[in-house]
């Protein structure tokens, strides 16, 4: 029993541990000026909140327990934050990759977060009673749909829409995403099933009609018509313009609306405004940046 105990104590000093050392790099990130910039080719920018030296040496810490004790009770928690912090960390290696400024670099145009997703996956499928387990399957559909694992993406919201996990309302929405995510990939040739695609967006449309009368046809879903699905389902969610720029519409006068380039029945744009201007402060910053055509 005394054995028993000392081990006990032993875990719970190590776990501890290793969240001081997470709890660390997180404080030490309010004290550092939030720095962003806007290089990758897709025109995401990154936010870094990822302290090195802190973090590093709490996935270690978190690693070496995991391995020392695998019958531990704490096992689970210490799985959850050593994935919370390998998803900080390639948030972090990609931040870094942009403020290289490598426009040649197309390798890295998402964070890698292979690492962070298997921990997520073991914690799942190995501690199907952990109380955070919706919050795990939330963040692993999320990551999923970075990745493009979009049929992964698909099955983990599912699974939280169906439940009354708190985060159902998310992962409806993260949801339905996925869904025409899926169906535009297989339109445009990127693999899948048109017959899957076709009950993805027609059970997308049932949930929103209530009932089957909205529901589409095989030769009904076509790219034009998953630009206006999306701009119906994802209202307010901010993906309108990098939508219209994927479609080719954003710029140009094939797809006109209201005040678009300034007058009110709207009119044609240069294509140079498919992408925004490098901030001065962020040129000066990093000489190996250059400023976008047409700014």
């Amino acid at each position: 029993m005394r054995i028993r105990l000392v081990s006990s104590s032993l875990v719970g000093m190590l776990l501890t541990t290793a969240a001081l050392a997470a709890g660390a790099q997180q404080d030490t990130t309010k004290l550092r000026k939030q720095t962003t910039t806007a290089v990758s080719s897709a025109g995401e920018v990154s936010l870094t909140r990822y302290n090195a030296p802190a973090g590093d040496t709490a996935i270690t810490r978190l690693q070496n327990f995991l391995a020392q004790y695998p019958q531990s009770a704490l096992r689970p928690r210490a799985m959850f934050q050593l994935a919370e912090l390998l998803v900080r960390r390639a948030d972090e290696q990609f931040a870094q990759t942009q403020r290289a400024g490598n426009a040649s670099d197309t390798s890295s145009a998402h964070p890698d977060y292979r690492d962070a997703i298997s921990k997520y996956e073991d914690l799942i499928a190995n501690y199907p009673t952990f109380e955070r387990r919706d919050a795990v399957a939330y963040t692993l559909g999320t990551l999923y749909a970075q990745q493009q694992r979009y049929a992964d993406a698909i099955r983990v919201f599912e699974t939280i829409a169906s439940d009354s996990s708190a985060f159902k309302g998310e992962a409806l929405f993260r949801l339905g995403d996925a869904y025409l995510i899926y169906a535009e990939a297989q339109l445009r040739g990127g693999g899948g099933s048109k017959a899957q695609a076709l009950t993805y967006v027609n059970a997308l449309r049932t949930r929103a009609y209530g009932d089957a009368s909205g529901n589409i046809t095989d030769a009904e879903l076509t790219l034009p018509f998953i630009l206006d699905e999306r701009g119906r389902e994802l209202l307010w969610e901010g993906h309108r313009r990098t939508d219209l720029i994927r479609f080719g519409q954003f710029t140009g006068g094939t797809y006109i609306w209201a005040w678009k380039g300034g007058t009110a029945a709207g009119g044609s744009t240069a294509a140079h405004l498919d992408l925004y201007p490098l901030p001065a402060n962020e040129l000066v910053a990093n000489p190996n940046l250059r400023q976008n055509t047409g700014y």
